[in-house]
């Protein structure tokens, strides 16, 4: 979008920095499909993806330790006008052997020192394992939102009703987990 090039956001064209979607919010989807409806001519633009499959192998015992404590908080994006961050939180959680990575490079926070070179050292051992597959008109990506992470290459806008689009949808295997959240058990995720 015009006047929004360099927002971390989907109206933006700079790189959109590695993030499970939603890392702020307590039920994160469990997957995210991207599907491709137009990209940028001639195809450069990627879309870049990691495993903490991939990563954990990178990283010390120490580190993956700090990683697994609530030394961790993350902002809610602008869009979903929440406050402050939330409550601390584990960027690696559940199996230690196989986790669950929450995190969003641009706005997750560590909270003290040691945290923040162990969020560091996860960052760069993510984009040593990154892959960045170019998506054509039509295609989809299917993303495990629990252990793996996507942001975006670069690319120029030309604001010509063409640019890269890319339709986002969230998926949830289990809706019920969020049942106590809303009033009267609607549908709803909070």
């Amino acid at each position: 979008m015009p006047g929004r090039e360099g927002s971390q956001s989907n109206a933006g064209s700079t790189p959109l920095e590695l993030h499970v979607e939603n890392a702020f919010h307590p039920h994160c989807p469990d997957y995210v499909s991207l599907l491709c409806l137009r990209n940028d001519e001639p195809l450069n633009e990627g879309t870049v993806v990691s495993s903490i499959r991939t990563a954990l192998e990178l990283l010390s015992p120490g580190t993956l330790r700090v990683l697994q404590e609530e030394r961790f908080t993350t902002a809610p994006p602008p869009s979903f006008r929440g406050g402050g961050p939330g409550p601390a939180h584990a960027v690696l959680r559940d199996d230690p052997d196989d986790p669950d990575v929450k995190v969003d490079f641009h706005a997750t926070t560590a909270n003290d020192d040691e945290a923040k070179v162990a969020l560091e050292a996860l960052r760069g051992a993510f984009l040593d394992g990154a892959r960045t597959p170019l998506l054509r008109p039509g295609e989809m990506a299917v993303v495990d939102n629990r252990i793996a992470i996507h942001g975006r290459t670069a690319y120029q806008p030309k604001y010509d009703g063409y640019d890269r689009w890319l339709h986002r949808t969230f998926i949830h295997l289990d809706h019920r987990r969020t049942r106590a959240h809303p009033a009267g058990n609607g549908n709803v995720l909070f």
